[in-house]
């Protein structure tokens, strides 16, 4: 949310300047109608004048009405632009302030969630002695309250300046109109100007050609002279030359002999060396066996212990939270992400590390057409984060991926207005060697490092702008596993969301429910029973998973869950084509009739037919 551009002073003055002149011209006018007045000369060359004059008072005053309507058209559109400014100079700075308290609250409830955790967990351990009284449960209640009424505010505040744009873009096409409309309704024509005109570039013509006959003499002088030095300077370089080849030749004589001697000195020393350091290695060697059998039984040991203790943590934290009414897998997974981040310390440290590489920029490599859809449906949306998954292989090896590749359809909406459907590439390397940004450090970081864009989020929004998506326009979010992660932390990043209407956000085996998604952006979130990877929410963040905006779809995977648990984007496309194309009834159908951010586009538009489709690649920067 930015400053409105613009200098009321500025377009004050100009339009007070127009009609300073539009007032001249109307002096000049009334002169030259007086001296056209019959009573006021006579004789025929007066005739003439007064002929003349009257002509040319006709046709100042149509240039009259120029300046005058134009200077008032300014000076309207400066006192609109300045309230205007002023508006939103206020909104922004209630939106600030109403984020920066949102965002402490979501801090301390944050904290205050994890120091619940911890006081459980320490009443659970206490048995000598009963549990010391708490406050944090009153103070986690009362921090959660103050959310809502923060965000409304902070959702006025952004209303408040979206309407003075408006304003300010309304009073911008009222004067432009007034202007446009003045001139185009004149019927002042050029005269003596064109003599002018004409007179002027034959002048300018002649300048010309005198100028490009003194520029070529000159330039003929300056070559002879060059060449001239250049003959003397490579005289010069030709003796020098000759000079240093007889003493390179002296040099490598005295060289030579140096060599030799040099060479016998050392033959003797490298003999004694080589007895030396092999007597030196044996016993490195023996040293360095037993140094590495003991630590490799130190390591053994200090790893079974941490392994130890996470997985006591784990079931420990996971049976507290299935009796207290969790779903099992849920907080299986909950658990063992606290039980690491608490008993591993070097967990923490691969999170920062992966922090650290999400701070370069992607680099562009590609941009090419992509193939359109005659009749979208959610099942062929799955179908394009499918094939940009496959388009990031490009040496078709599936161990090793090069590219991160974002799928953009631009589609007409209502009323001729275009809006987009973005979709974004899932997890394809897990491990080091190849060079996508969609890889497993993108994974950690995009869920474990707060306020740092990853490679692949900033690759989307670089994508976006090389498509000129303006500013304002309509967008859907769509992805699966870290596609679905990436397009809901874009969703939820207060600029990207002020920046773009995003109506909806469409994943599937993403983790959502820790992410603070503004309530106009309508989420659809699919997921499979036994899916591990949609309960991987940062479990020291808030929960949104009932906020009014979510619509929560959980069932079986097809053909049960197998080797990956249901996490397939084969069967997640079965998914929605089954649950979401063919559904009847429930969430679906509430979430296909919805509307987008504002009411001029719905969910449905965004599955009319497309006019333009292209895939934009990415690399590690």
């Amino acid at each position: 949310m930015q400053r409105l551009a613009g200098d009321p002073a500025v377009v004050l003055e100009t339009g007070l300047r127009y009609a300073d002149t539009a007032t001249a011209i109307r002096a000049a006018v009334r002169q030259l109608t007086a001296i056209a007045n019959p009573d006021a000369m006579h004789g025929m060359a007066i005739a003439r004048v007064r002929s003349d004059a009257a002509a040319l008072a006709a046709d100042i005053s149509q240039a009259e009405s120029r300046y005058s309507e134009t200077g008032d058209a300014l000076v309207a559109y400066a006192a609109a632009l300045e309230a205007a400014q002023d508006d939103a100079d206020q909104a922004i700075a209630e939106f600030e302030a109403a984020a920066d308290d949102l965002n402490d609250a979501e801090r301390v409830q944050s904290r205050l969630r994890v120091t619940q955790l911890a006081e459980t967990l320490a009443d659970a351990l206490i048995v000598t002695a009963p549990p010391p009284p708490r406050t944090t449960t009153a103070d986690l209640a009362r921090v959660t309250g103050s959310i809502s009424g923060l965000s409304d505010r902070k959702d006025a505040a952004e209303r408040r300046y979206h309407q003075a744009c408006e304003d300010r873009d309304r009073a911008a096409v009222n004067a432009r109109n007034r202007i446009v409309d003045v001139v185009a309704g004149s019927d002042l024509n050029d005269s003596i100007w064109d003599d002018i005109s004409g007179f002027l570039t034959a002048v300018a013509d002649f300048i010309g050609q005198a100028i490009d006959v003194i520029v070529s003499v000159l330039a003929a002088i300056v070559l002879a002279v060059l060449a001239l030095v250049a003959a003397v300077i490579l005289l010069i370089a030709a003796v020098v030359a000759f000079g240093l080849a007889v003493l390179a030749l002296v040099a490598a004589a005295a060289i030579a002999l140096a060599v030799i001697a040099v060479a016998l000195a050392l033959a003797v020393a490298v003999a004694v060396v080589l007895v030396l350091a092999a007597a030196i290695v044996a016993a490195t060697a023996i040293a360095l066996a037993l140094a590495v059998i003991v630590a490799a039984a130190v390591v053994l040991t200090v790893v079974l212990a941490h392994l130890a203790i996470f997985l006591a943590a784990t079931v420990y934290l996971a049976t507290a939270l299935i009796l207290q009414g969790g779903d099992p897998l849920d907080s299986l997974v909950q658990s063992a992400i606290v039980a690491l981040m608490a008993t591993v310390p070097v967990a923490w440290l691969l999170v920062g590390a992966a922090g650290w590489g999400e701070r370069a920029e992607p680099k562009r490599v590609a941009h090419r057409d992509a193939k359109l859809v005659a009749h979208a449906s959610f099942e062929t949306m799955f179908q394009d984060l499918m094939d940009i998954d496959d388009a990031g292989h490009t040496n078709d090896e599936k161990d090793t991926n090069q590219e991160s590749v974002v799928r953009i359809t631009t589609i007409t909406g209502p009323n001729g207005e275009l809006i987009y459907k973005i979709a974004v590439p899932s997890t394809q390397q897990w491990l080091p060697g190849g060079t996508s940004a969609n890889d497993g450090a993108s994974d950690a970081a995009a869920k474990m490092v707060l306020g740092q864009r990853t490679q692949l989020e900033k690759a989307v929004m670089d994508a976006m702008k090389q498509q000129e998506i303006p500013d304002g326009a309509h967008v859907m979010l769509t992805g699966w596993s870290l596609g679905g992660i990436t397009a809901g932390n874009l969703a939820a990043d207060p600029v990207f969301s002020r920046t773009y209407k995003v109506d909806a956000l469409v994943t599937a085996g993403a983790s959502l429910d820790d992410m603070p998604i503004p309530l106009h952006t309508k989420v659809l979130d699919v997921s499979h029973l036994t899916d591990p990877v949609p309960r991987t929410e940062n479990p020291f963040l808030a929960d949104h998973s009932n906020d009014g905006n979510r619509y929560k779809i959980d069932v079986p995977a097809p053909g049960g869950a197998g080797e990956d648990l249901g996490h397939n984007p084969e069967k997640y496309q079965e998914t929605f084509r089954t649950h979401v194309d063919k559904a009847t009834g429930g969430a679906v159908l509430d979430f296909k009739a919805a509307g987008g951010s504002d009411s001029s586009v719905g969910i449905a538009d965004y599955f009319g037919d497309a006019v333009d489709g292209d895939d934009y690649s990415y690399t590690r920067g």
